[in-house]
């Protein structure tokens, strides 16, 4: 039974730890407080003991909210076992296997808290522990059949990873949970065993805000509307006209209207500079040949360069199938600027050309590159992928890509139910990108930051090593001319075949034994940084 005087001393802060679980722990066989002064109990529990014949380990927090680990021996029964130092346990389980159905039964939830529910475990090899960025973990829950991924983290210097498994509010002390786990990592070759420490139970902190996904937004530009400008009488003089367009604008203006491609450009009233910045501003649409077509436009403060390539129909899947699936969508329903898209099935990967016109962008310019895309929703567990990102001499060169998700990974919130209520955006490592939802709807990630390094004629990128300029030939040195974004003569934009060179962006999923989604790709898009 509890000791009289537990009421008062078990009292922290504003805060108590919970009577019913303290009651269940005095009257558990060999009462493991029972050689402990009532005052020393707080100290105690702070550091964490252990219950249920070493296989839980019980603490509390600042708070007195009450923190469970549940010991893998506990729920991987038959699983060979192993001693480990810095474990809390005596043993941790060896799983030779990276795939596990497990029942959690916890005992010593604080009732009405928001708890989190992570999986404790480590590889048993020191090259794959350096490599943690390289795991990830794919999950279902109380055997249903939708599916959730988590990344690692450390835990701690201990070196234990934890992967994210749920989100649950405590109305009772005791909990069921059905877990099927599949641990995955990036490579093919042999998967050392996993080291399984436990089921940790951590409190949420109320003030722990939920990162949502993020939405990008263009910076607001209208300060130079056209519009707004003339009823403030401010319009810009030529000489500031020049200032705000790329010297080649006419050739865009050209390319992009029918009736002038009719005529030799010499032949073509062109428009006035300001009426040429109020179409380039916009927008314009090019035709690149009989299936795709660029959207092109300029920045409105300084006249950059900006455009979406969309997939040609030279595209290709993993297995060397070429895809057929170009297809038309009207720009009014879908906000879509390229007025073609590339329908992707669920495949082992894709590989996606892009034909890349000379001059398309500002030379001496920082840019950022983004795939431009839509998913289906409920897709989450397939969606973390690796992509390549080069021209065809390159692209044999990169044995690895870059991780991205192309979708918002979710962790289910498990309701009193034992049902899921609803789902709440994760954290995740910084290693793997996520993507940002537009404010026309479409979804984009970073394909690669890239400047021009004058000194050396090479494209770099920030995140890989040097490549050469052929890999992005539509950035390429400026040797002509004396201003810092020549676009003239051989640097100007042309529709001429021999100036067109491919770039690649191939993505397939991580997890190799399976396949990635379907989704929409409108295209990858260049913006100046």
């Amino acid at each position: 039974k509890l000791p009289l005087p537990f009421n008062y001393y078990h009292k922290i802060g504003e805060s108590h730890i919970d009577f019913e679980v303290m009651e269940a722990i005095y009257d558990m066989p060999g009462a493991p407080l029972s050689n402990i002064s009532v005052d020393k109990v707080y100290s105690h529990l702070s550091t964490g003991i252990l219950l249920n014949k070493g296989k839980v380990w019980f603490s509390i927090d600042d708070d007195g909210k009450t923190q469970e680990m549940i010991s893998a021996i506990e729920f991987l029964p038959g699983f060979g076992t192993r001693p480990k130092p810095e474990s809390r346990f005596s043993k941790v389980v060896v799983s030779p296997s990276h795939e596990m159905h497990v029942h959690i039964r916890s005992q010593f939830l604080s009732s009405h808290v928001t708890y989190a529910a992570y999986l404790v475990c480590k590889s048993d090899s020191f090259l794959a522990m350096e490599d943690i960025a390289a795991y990830f973990l794919t999950y279902s829950l109380n055997i249903k059949h939708e599916s959730y991924i988590s990344y690692p983290s450390k835990m701690d210097d201990s070196e234990w990873w934890m992967f994210e498994l749920f989100h649950t509010v405590s109305f009772k002390r005791s909990r069921d949970f059905i877990v099927w786990l599949k641990i995955l990592d990036r490579s093919i070759c042999h998967r050392p065993p996993l080291l399984i420490e436990g089921i940790k139970f951590l409190p949420i902190p109320k003030s722990e805000d939920v990162d949502e996904i993020e939405i990008l937004r263009e910076k607001n530009e209208d300060v130079d509307d056209i519009e707004i400008l003339r009823e403030k009488n401010r319009l810009p003089s030529n000489m500031e006209w020049d200032n705000r367009l790329p010297r080649d604008y006419k050739q865009f203006i050209y390319y992009s209207n029918k009736e002038m491609m009719k005529k030799s450009q010499g032949d073509v009233n062109f428009p006035t500079k300001e009426e040429a910045y109020s179409i380039l501003a916009r927008g314009v649409l090019i035709k690149l040949n009989y299936e795709v077509y660029i959207w092109f436009w300029i920045k409105k403060l300084n006249g950059k360069k900006c455009c979406i390539l969309p997939p040609t129909p030279l595209s290709f899947s993993y297995e060397k199938q070429p895809l057929h699936n170009i297809k038309r969508i009207p720009s009014k329903e879908s906000r879509c600027r390229s007025e073609h898209v590339l329908y992707l099935s669920p495949s082992n990967g894709v590989g996606m050309r892009f034909e890349v016109p000379r001059g398309l962008l500002s030379t001496n310019t920082a840019y950022g590159c983004y795939l431009v895309y839509k998913m289906p929703q409920g897709s989450d567990c397939k969606t973390l992928v690796e992509m390549k990102f080069a021209d065809d001499t390159n692209f044999a060169e990169q044995s690895y890509g870059k991780l991205t998700n192309l979708s918002i990974p979710q962790i289910p919130v498990i309701g009193e139910c034992g049902e899921r209520s609803y789902t709440r955006p994760i954290k995740i490592p910084e290693t793997i990108q996520l993507p940002r939802k537009r404010n026309d709807g479409w979804l984009e990630v970073t394909v690669d930051k890239i400047e021009e390094d004058e000194g050396s004629g090479y494209v770099r990128s920030r995140e890989k090593k040097s490549w050469k300029s052929r890999v992005l030939p539509c950035i390429s040195r400026n040797e002509y001319g004396d201003r810092s974004d020549d676009d003239t003569g051989i640097n100007s934009f042309t529709l001429e075949p021999r100036y067109f060179k491919n770039i690649n962006l191939c993505i397939r999923p991580v997890d190799y034994l399976t396949s990635s989604t379907k989704f929409v790709v409108q295209g990858i898009e260049f913006r100046p940084l």
